[in-house]
């Protein structure tokens, strides 16, 4: 099928799976169809899969259990292909901790909603362009960003390590999100001041502002007329009461480096387009000080941010980096679906291991069938 020879070129490229490995997809029944097509991609590459399928009333996790633990220990890759939950950030946060000490592991959330045409680049340009602001943010000291909406923050990134995420997941101990292309850095904690005004907190799109204020690296004021600023509330004071956690403390400063990527209302895309700034607070991922069991996304799109005085980003637009090309056109249709739903059994687990040309047969009849493309006429 075209979509597997498509994909193929992706996984190739970004995964570089080796004869023989082992590939863990964790997926539910909304995302299944999307993941048999990668399980058959890993197939023809001779990988080992499992799939391991969620059933409905199980989410949302908390923590990982014993079984998925040993299983994700386990595996070369893991392929995260889930919709994306807030209140499953501790468990997203132990699921990638755990996976990058045997492994790697790429998160792959809401992916089957997003425009697949991202995902085909030119990796090799997108990891330049990181590089070239990485070797400008390993350089710089201080950082002032500005918006017309009010948003004004200063702070220092001096000595703090830097994170490429370019889409490259092809060895142990990587690991990364597609569509790809960030530059991550933990500021310098009690040096964050100023006030935030954002209108995408993790999935959540509002139509008025959200103001959030600094104080020396602490989240300060929190406000908002929408009734779900109170979930992310108080989602941060229980994670807060923990001793040592640092729930409210600012976590990480990520700028979208991604051409392919649109300023959209959905959080996985816009915090990777080109010239979108990321903020998070809660655990750094052991980029900064700051530990905590949960993790807060928040983006702005039209920003103006300076390193030591020097623009490299002016109302939302990049202008430090070689822009990255798009090599073709990749999954414009949609992604197909299953016929039927998943008839799910008792155990709160579902596996397919192992799916090599014989067991895989039973998944190609789960398929359906993709049109042919009609004959042109030289």
């Amino acid at each position: 099928m075209e979509i597997i020879r498509q994909g193929r070129k992706v996984v190739e490229q970004v995964f570089k799976p080796k004869k023989n490995e082992k590939v863990l997809i964790i997926t539910d029944k909304e995302e299944y169809g999307l993941s048999a097509v990668v399980a058959e991609v890993f197939k023809e590459l001779e990988v080992q899969v499992t799939l391991w399928i969620i059933p409905q009333g199980f989410r949302p996790f908390r923590k990982m259990n014993s079984t998925l633990s040993s299983l994700v220990s386990e595996s070369d890759l893991i392929l995260y292909l889930l919709d994306r939950r807030f209140d499953e950030k501790a468990f997203r946060t132990e699921l990638v901790k755990t996976a990058i000490k045997s492994g790697r592991i790429c998160m792959l959330t809401g992916i089957q909603k997003e425009n697949k045409e991202q995902l085909i680049l030119d990796y090799t340009e997108l990891k330049e362009r990181n590089n070239k602001l990485k070797s400008l943010l390993e350089k710089a000291d201080k950082i002032e960003i500005n918006c017309p909406n009010g948003t004004k923050l200063g702070f220092s990134i001096k000595d703090r390590k830097i994170r490429s995420i370019h889409g490259l997941i092809d060895r142990k101990g990587c690991f990364g999100s597609l569509p790809a292309g960030q530059i991550t850095i933990a500021p310098v904690e009690e040096s964050f001041n100023g006030i935030v005004f954002t209108h995408l907190i993790e999935e959540d799109f509002f139509e008025n502002p959200i103001a959030l204020e600094f104080r020396n690296g602490e989240l300060i004021k929190f406000n908002g007329k929408d009734k779900r600023v109170k979930k992310f509330s108080k989602e941060l004071d229980l994670a807060a009461k923990n001793p040592g956690d640092a729930a409210k403390r600012i976590a990480s400063f990520t700028i979208g480096t991604n051409d392919a990527c649109k300023k959209s209302k959905n959080l996985l895309e816009a915090s990777k387009a080109a010239g979108s700034i990321q903020f998070s607070i809660g655990d750094s991922m052991n980029l900064g000080s700051s530990k905590s069991s949960i993790r807060m996304d928040f983006v702005l799109h039209d920003a103006t941010v300076k390193i030591d005085n020097k623009t490299i980003i002016k109302e939302g637009k990049l202008i430090e980096g070689p822009k990255v090309n798009k090599i073709k056109e990749f999954f414009s249709r949609k992604m197909p679906k299953l016929p039927e739903p998943l008839k799910e059994k008792s155990s709160p687990v579902k596996k397919f291991t192992n799916l090599l040309p014989n067991s895989l047969k039973k998944v190609k009849e789960m398929l359906p069938k993709l049109p042919k493309r009609p004959k042109q006429n030289v």
